[in-house]
């Protein structure tokens, strides 16, 4: 794939952007992101020093750890994935969603038709949610790539 930007250099960085529920996908060479991105030379070596954070293969995508820093369960580091585990990743986190937090959603709006405020869950039960998904996901991963097997 070339690099949409200068449309001659292989396109090795990917980044996907949603902004007003619009995802866009930018795909650069490294010379044109870092054209693009002040600063960004430190993650692109980044890049290509870190191991999948699950199963230890090379990186294919990288970025912050959203469940980890919206539950102030961890510090705003970045997490590399191989290309395997960021699908799986995605996939569980949506089916976890649908099948799991579905339900406890749809729960929790019945909940705010009972409230003459219409009171949304607490601050508390949000993160207590969310502290359940990145642990689910957790154990999702350690297990499927223990059944799949490291790159």
């Amino acid at each position: 794939m070339l690099c949409n930007k200068c449309q001659e250099r292989e396109a090795t960085i990917h980044i996907t952007s949603i902004v007003d529920n619009v995802s866009e996908s930018h795909n650069m060479c490294e010379e044109c992101y870092q054209a693009v991105s002040p600063g960004a030379e430190g993650l692109v070596v980044e890049a290509r020093l870190a191991p999948c954070h699950y199963c230890g293969g090379p990186p294919f995508m990288g970025g912050p750890d959203i469940l980890a820093i919206s539950t102030g369960m961890g510090a705003q580091q970045t997490k590399f994935m191989c290309r395997p585990c960021h699908q799986e990743f995605h996939r569980y986190i949506r089916h976890e969603f649908e099948h799991r937090f579905g339900p406890l959603l749809e729960r929790l709006a019945g909940e705010f038709e009972r409230f003459p405020d219409g009171l949304p869950p607490s601050h508390q039960e949000q993160l207590a949610a969310l502290g359940e998904l990145r642990e689910a996901v957790a154990r999702h991963m350690k297990q499927w790539v223990s059944q799949r097997g490291s790159q």
